[in-house]
């Protein structure tokens, strides 16, 4: 009888085969791993999301949240979308809209920091993105439901969050608009209305800083790349505030008109505006950080005959007013 070795190849095939699925599954779980690696560095919390996440919480803190934090409670979704600013009181919509146009966010939204009632609706949530849900659910949760984050999808699909609060009862001073205070040895006016729940404060400084020499470029009209922008940085580092000093800007166009209480579409339509009070915002001729769309080196101002209007920038000799955001507790 002829002998084969049919039963000896089955098994060798056998061993082959579970040797290259263990191997398979061996480097799956490795790819695995190392896209949940490369998405916790390159698309979680990254450094320029956080700097984007913290310009939206500063924001919050400025105007203070306390109706999101109503609002939130009331919600059966277990989030705000705070993505175009209308579910902010008090919040200037043209400026919180350049925000976010500016840190390229595709959504933004306002959580609990306890994150487990919002963890438990995902699967039924169909607004999210996919890749929003598994940010979420990657959150470490905090227990302390008075403390609250930001949450930020970004158009480059990276995500960041960052909490909001302090969890504590501390109270502070209360601000309200045209309050005069003093920072540094130099008198500013409370630009935006601060409750006792915010620990920082708003301000305009009552009078002009000499410009003379850091007008505007006469190529363009932008802020950021403009002589008046280093003015105003260095004038308040010399307030030697330290970390107390949050932000430092000059006021916008916008800020003017609402503090005048004008129609800032209607300003821009006819060119300028006339502003009857308060008088301390037309005390003195400054610039404002806002461009204009009458050319390319125009930017909008205030003058002394009570006028928010748009100028040459380097045909007038005219003053800046910094504003800065600072804590409360620099406030003497």
């Amino acid at each position: 009888m002829k002998k084969t070795n049919r039963g000896f190849t089955l098994l060798e095939t056998l061993i082959v085969s579970t040797f290259i699925a263990s191997t398979l599954i061996y480097l799956f779980i490795q790819i695995s791993n190392v896209k949940t690696s490369y998405d916790i560095t390159f698309r979680y919390d990254t450094v320029p999301g956080l700097y984007g996440v913290q310009d939206i919480t500063t924001y919050l803190t400025d105007v203070t949240y306390d109706d999101l934090k109503a609002a939130l409670d009331a919600s059966s979704l277990g989030y705000i979308d705070i993505t175009n600013g209308t579910a902010i009181t008090n919040a200037n919509q043209d400026y919180y809209n350049d925000i976010v146009s500016k840190i390229n966010a595709k959504m933004i939204i306002f959580i609990k920091e306890n994150t487990t009632d919002i963890v438990s609706k995902l699967d039924t949530n169909t607004t999210f993105s996919e890749e929003m849900k598994k940010f979420i659910r990657r959150i470490d949760t905090g227990k302390i439901d008075s403390l609250y984050r930001v949450v930020i999808e970004y158009n480059d699909n990276t995500f960041a969050t960052l909490k909001l609060g302090t969890g504590t009862t501390t109270q502070y001073t209360n601000y309200n608009i045209g309050d005069s205070v003093t920072v540094g040895g130099t008198s500013w006016y409370v630009i935006k209305n601060s409750n006792t729940y915010s620990a920082t404060v708003t301000l305009l400084k009552e009078s002009n800083i000499d410009a003379s020499t850091y007008k505007f470029d006469d190529f363009t009209n932008s802020y950021n790349s403009s002589y008046v922008k280093n003015l105003v940085d260095t004038y308040a580092t010399n307030l030697n505030l330290g970390e107390n000093l949050i932000s430092t800007r000059l006021i916008s166009g916008i800020e003017v008109a609402d503090l005048a209480s004008l129609d800032w579409a209607t300003v821009k339509s006819s060119g300028s505006g006339t502003i009857t009070e308060p008088s301390w915002l037309f005390s003195s001729n400054y610039w404002t950080q806002t461009a204009s769309t009458s050319g390319t080196n125009y930017v909008w101002y205030v003058n002394t005959s009570q006028t928010l209007t748009s100028q040459v920038a380097t045909s007038t000799n005219c003053g800046v007013r910094p504003v800065i955001v600072v804590n409360k507790s620099v406030i003497s």
